[in-house]
């Protein structure tokens, strides 16, 4: 189409310019007779075009391109003078002038006819790209899952709740004798990678239905309406394939909250949000289409996204418990040959708050080990080292531009962390290394803490103390201008939870009960700012304070944790243990 608007315009240019241009004979010259037979004696005509001897006009050229005409005698003898006189005869004039006008015409239009090309090249695209959403959009469908809840350890109380939901699709008969309305919209909430995308697929593996996924973003356009259509022609391709199963993985793209700050910048969203409501409330259980969405906010949510009738069944996918995570690793570990000395509890307990893909990928990373040290099976080093990679990064090889006084600031770092989380949190210690990472860190020590349901204002206290005890060791060791940049990350943390504590947990005594989490009063922000950030610094200097004197107290277990490290490079748990209690019975404490 572009091709022939381009060539109609450009024909239309050079035909205009042709009316325009001087025509043939508007060129040529009328000559009397005699300067005719001038011309001829003296040599100077190249060619006669046309020579008729009835003819009225005689029509040439003459040698230096001048085009001419003249009156014809009509004589017998008229063709034979001008053929002595070397004269070529031509029965189709060709024009010179005519063609080099024509040449310099199509030369001075050739760049308007490039630059139509490339306006409307560039117009083309974007009308493509705009108007490409009226085109049917394709879904992508899985006819049949492989995957079912044999497939999904853990999270036994999600597994049940979707496991519901099988029967509403293979046997609804059960639920309608008792006149239960098989809920339209499931929400799975939980952090990533604890298997809410697992969980659907299982759904539909287990039940034998298609599987359809998208994703929040795929509806999230800056076009009016594309959002919106693209949901209509959704629910119309899934009540083709019914039953079936709607997945909308991170619905939260689309389905937060309401903008309602006047600006207009959220109005697409919300008309994609409204579309959906309206799909949902518009089709009956009876269809055999359940939709499940995904996400990691649950409290981003719209209300009128999560209110009965829609997304009204809510099923969190929560972290795995050390029990959790034992039938996960046994899952991930049933085609790997593993070693005698792999304890799979004890890697449970090695690994919390770690998610099932985090799992997953501690049992491949240990086989990459394997595979890389030439083992016949994986070992409980190539656990021990997939879990330090995950959490803190691989060890670096090349350590020759580490000086030895960098080394020991490293260790009595690493050391202060250890010591406190021992002395403090009670926390297994189960690894110190002063061996630096991919990840960026001179060092870095793994603990595991105790898994329960809340934290108390002491707890987050000593995790705070934890963070800045490697910050804390440097000054008491080498003195308070000699302390390093090292524990960015490590303030970074403990001020977090500090902020956490005073402007959510109401664990602060100036501030109090009140939550700042959904305060937006522009009136009071910079009092309560303010107020925040006073408190905040406070709880961090108390603690500072707190930490370097329980260090101080304990610097024979301190200098005996880091000459350790600079001698091993790398600790574990019955090492650090070993000192704390032997260094503990000989003070007699």
């Amino acid at each position: 189409m572009l091709i022939i608007v381009i060539f109609t315009v450009s024909l239309s240019i050079i035909l205009d310019n042709m009316t325009k241009s001087p025509s043939r004979e508007d060129l040529t010259s009328n000559i009397t007779y005699n300067a005719f037979v001038n011309y001829i004696e003296s040599d100077n005509v190249a060619t006669i075009y046309d020579y008729n001897k009835n003819a009225k006009k005689i029509k040439g050229k003459l040698k230096n391109g001048d085009l001419f005409i003249t009156d014809n005698p009509e004589s017998e003898d008229m063709k034979k003078y001008i053929l002595e006189h070397g004269i070529s005869l031509e029965e189709k004039p060709f024009n010179e002038k005519l063609f080099q006008s024509f040449i310099g015409m199509l030369l001075s239009i050739v760049p308007i006819i490039i630059t139509i090309a490339l306006i409307s090249l560039f117009m083309g695209r974007l009308l493509k790209k705009q108007y490409s959403s009226n085109k049917d959009t394709k879904f992508g469908i899985t006819m049949k899952c492989d995957i079912t809840f044999d497939n999904v350890a853990g999270n036994e109380e999600a597994k049940q709740n979707m496991m519901e939901l099988v029967d509403f699709l293979v046997s609804p008969e059960r639920f309608k004798k008792f006149g239960v309305v098989p809920p339209k919209g499931t929400v799975l909430f939980g952090p990533p990678g604890t298997g809410k995308t697992l969980l659907a697929k299982a759904l539909a593996g287990t039940a034998g239905v298609p599987f359809i996924a998208v994703s929040g973003s795929d509806f999230v356009e800056k076009f009016v309406g594309v959002g919106a259509s693209r949901i209509r022609q959704l629910f119309e391709f899934a009540r083709k394939s019914s039953p079936c199963i709607i997945f909308i993985d991170e619905i939260d793209a689309l389905g937060k909250r309401s903008s309602s700050d006047g600006s207009g910048s959220g109005d697409e969203r919300d008309r994609t949000l409204n579309q959906i409501l309206v799909e949902i409330d518009g089709f009956s259980g009876s269809e055999g289409i359940i939709v499940i969405a995904a996400t990691n906010r649950l409290d981003m949510l719209d209300p009128a996204l999560l209110r009965s009738g829609r997304f009204d069944r809510q099923i969190q996918v929560a972290l795995p418990d050390v029990d959790a995570r034992l039938s996960i690793l046994e899952l991930h570990a049933k085609n790997k040959p593993l070693g005698s000395d792999i304890d799979l509890k004890e890697v449970a307990k090695m690994t919390v708050y770690m998610s099932g893909a985090d799992l997953a990928n501690v049992m491949n990373e240990a086989g990459i080990y394997a595979v890389r040290n030439n083992h016949s099976y994986i070992t409980m080093k190539d656990i021990d080292n997939a879990i330090s990679k995950i959490q803190a990064g691989e060890e670096k090889r090349n350590k020759k531009n580490i000086t030895l006084k960098d080394k020991e600031i490293t260790a009595y770092h690493e050391a202060g962390h250890a010591l406190v989380a021992k002395l403090l949190s009670g926390a297994t210690v189960s690894k110190v290394t002063i061996i630096p990472t991919t990840k960026g860190a001179g060092g870095y020590t793994l603990f595991l803490p105790d898994e329960k349901m809340f934290s108390t204002k002491r707890d987050l206290l000593n995790d705070i103390a934890v963070f800045l005890a490697g910050r804390a060791s440097e000054e008491i060791i080498f003195g308070e201008n000699n302390v390093t940049n090292g524990a960015s990350d490590d303030l970074r943390k403990a001020t977090q939870i500090a902020m956490n504590m005073v402007k959510n947990f109401g664990m602060s005594q100036n501030v109090g009960l009140v939550s700042f989490l959904d305060i937006h009063s522009n009136s009071s922000s910079n009092t309560n700012d303010n107020t925040i950030e006073k408190e905040v610094k406070d709880i961090i200097e108390q603690v500072y304070k707190e930490t370097k004197e329980l260090l101080k107290d304990n610097s024979d277990c301190l200098k005996n944790i880091a000459t350790l490290l600079l001698e091993r490079e790398t600790i574990f748990k019955k090492d650090v243990d070993n000192i704390v209690e032997n260094t503990m019975f000989k003070r007699g404490s």
